[in-house]
């Protein structure tokens, strides 16, 4: 019988641990910054606010009409993108059906709810049985995915508001109290 000899311990370089922990602190960094509120609102105003929103123009789920951004114009507009199997979208349903409904902004915001399930036959059906069984009543149009890629959407939920004007005033990744959406809100009305 022979008998193996291990292998040499191998010896990193200096530089190659220095190397491997500043990229791991970095990358710990930019997942902290765009995951804390700051960090998310930075990250969202380098990428659309302030910017004059794309014009989009969707189905509405209940009558089939096309329904525009520009049509207004003049309003604060919500945008709300989410999917039916998308548990954060489902809890923040009531607060946006609330916003969608309440009397006191009803001259001044509009709330489009924007569904992004896959493309396919069943989907208005799908979509029409969810809303239903939570009695959700705002109105809701159907994505092709143009309109998420209009809007840099990446993660649902998505909530973009519009100000007066057509302008980006806030994009909002991820579940929000109705306090914070209403201070989003209120600061496009400005």
């Amino acid at each position: 019988m022979s008998e193996s000899t291990p292998a040499p311990a191998r010896k990193e370089s200096p530089r190659g641990t220095i190397l491997a922990v500043t990229l791991g602190m970095l990358l710990c960094a930019v997942m902290i910054a765009s995951t804390s509120s700051v960090g998310k609102r930075a990250m969202a105003r380098w990428q659309v606010e302030d910017t004059l929103a794309p014009a989009i123009t969707l189905p509405e789920l209940r009558t089939g009409a096309p329904v525009s951004t520009q049509d207004h114009l003049g309003k604060v507009v919500v945008l709300d993108f989410w999917a039916t199997w998308c548990p954060p979208c489902v809890k923040q349903m009531p607060i946006i059906e609330r916003l969608a409904t309440d009397p006191s902004l009803a001259g001044d915001l509009t709330v489009l709810s924007i569904n992004t399930d896959e493309h396919t036959p069943e989907r208005p059906k799908l979509v029409q049985g969810f809303l239903t069984r939570r009695e959700l009543t705002m109105t809701t149009l159907l994505d092709d995915g143009r309109a998420s890629q209009a809007y840099r959407v990446f993660s649902i939920p998505t909530l973009v508001v519009l100000d007066r004007q057509g302008k980006v005033s806030a994009l909002i990744h991820g579940l929000h109290s109705e306090q914070e959406l209403r201070a989003a809100i209120a600061e496009a009305m400005k």
